[in-house]
């Protein structure tokens, strides 16, 4: 499905070509120039938990530069590939790039056989620069359906880059930093870079965009309650025709682009299969990763107040919607009892460095004590009539920290 289209290669330099061999580089030779192709050096980190490493971390200003050792030396080539597009030969690359999360391959062959190595290179922005990086699942949109970017500096965009479109058309919001536009009908399925361009034409990276036509549940599937409505988000949600916990048909209650609400059929406490049909196939979901035709749901009989997929963290500017968790209405809580439990479902976010969550009234005043975590899981609050009373004095209920998604809140 990855579709990252060729004009992004206009942006690198023309490497010079050093030649495909790389026999002054390598300290000791195989035994036969028809062995098997090795990288001797570097050696790539690990993979975190599935993901690819990152190889390198530069400003937008520095060159990526690289060289590596192969043997045999006299016979091997050595391609590089940038998000999939070949873009240089041999042992050394050197070329400036767009700010962004690029995906780096360096393959060696000889002899008909392939080694490789790959991971990412992360490009940052200026600190004047116009750039953007992905918030939560937003970045996952729809052809001719409306999509929103996040970032620093965007009051300075003049034009929005997507693809080989141009799209002027858009709209910049103070309050919380971002760009409203609309994506063009005319994308196909697949991966775009946004490129950002200011008053004097000057371009800038703003990483990437997937775009899908099927339908496609981002959040709102890890717990249902039973007999009670849920909200899934995602895209193309409207062309829906059916949904399946277990065996047991759901109602489908209300549809949009962006949502769908469906009533849990009545079930025993447990973990069921939700699966889903279209107009045209079958309903996709997206599980940690990954994307499938089917999906895990806890269905239990506590009471759910709010499910979603909503990132926290208080890095972001003040004004921006996911500085903290505050989705709770504040009539709730005037009516919850003395020792009711607050149960908060949460999932990291893996990239983030680290992981830490706080509850607190609307003053940012801690109702217990913050803590850090390395996995998904869930914190049960006991709701107190003193918590209860600086909730409804102190201008609400927050969820705050760094990190994390909240994807669900129940009581009990």
């Amino acid at each position: 499905m990855k579709l990252i289209y060729k004009s992004i290669l206009l942006m690198l330099p023309i490497f010079s070509m050093i030649g495909t061999s790389c026999q002054d580089e390598v300290p000791f030779e195989t035994v036969s120039t028809t062995d098997a192709p090795q990288i001797l050096d570097p050696l790539f980190p690990d993979r975190v938990k599935g993901e690819l490493p990152t190889i390198a971390n530069i400003n937008r200003d520095q060159n990526f530069k690289m060289s590596i050792v192969v043997t045999p030396s006299a016979t091997t080539t050595v391609t590089w590939y940038i998000d999939g597009e070949k873009s240089a030969e041999g042992c050394k690359i050197d070329t400036l790039m767009m700010a962004g999360k690029y995906h780096i391959k360096v393959v060696a062959s000889n002899a008909g056989k392939e080694t490789y190595r790959e991971g990412y290179v992360q490009v940052n922005p200026l600190p004047s620069d116009p750039s953007s990086e992905g918030v939560a699942f937003e970045r996952i949109i729809a052809p001719g359906a409306p999509a929103v970017i996040y970032g620093t500096n965007l009051e300075l965009v003049k034009t929005l880059k997507f693809g080989n479109e141009t799209i002027t058309d858009f709209t910049y919001n103070q309050e919380d930093g971002s760009i409203a536009y609309t994506v063009p009908q005319s994308a196909q399925n697949g991966i775009y870079r946004l490129i950002l361009e200011d008053e004097q034409g000057m371009e800038y990276g703003a990483n990437t965009v997937t775009v899908s036509s099927g339908a496609l549940v981002i959040a709102g599937t890890d717990r249902f309650t039973a007999g009670e409505e849920a909200v899934l988000t995602g895209i193309n949600l409207n062309t829906i025709t059916a949904l399946k916990v277990g065996d047991v048909n759901a109602t489908i209650v209300a549809k949009t682009n962006t949502t769908i609400t469906l009533k849990c059929p009545t079930l025993d406490d447990g973990d069921y299969i939700l699966t889903g049909t279209t107009e045209n196939g079958a309903v996709e979901f997206i599980a940690g990763n990954v994307i499938a035709q089917e999906i895990k749901v806890a269905v239990s009989s506590q009471k759910s107040l709010w499910s979603g997929h909503h990132y926290v963290s208080w890095d972001m500017a003040d004004g921006h919607p996911n500085k903290t968790f505050n989705l709770l209405a504040r009539d709730i809580f005037k009516t919850m009892k003395p020792g009711t439990t607050l149960t908060i479902h949460y999932s990291i976010k893996p990239d983030d460095e680290y992981h830490k969550m706080g509850v607190a009234t609307g003053w940012w005043s801690d109702l217990i004590p913050q803590f850090e975590f390395q996995e998904d899981g869930a914190i049960e609050v006991e709701m107190t009539q003193e918590r209860l009373d600086r909730i409804n004095t102190e201008d609400g209920f927050l969820i705050i920290g760094h990190g994390f998604y909240v994807d669900r809140v129940t009581v009990k």
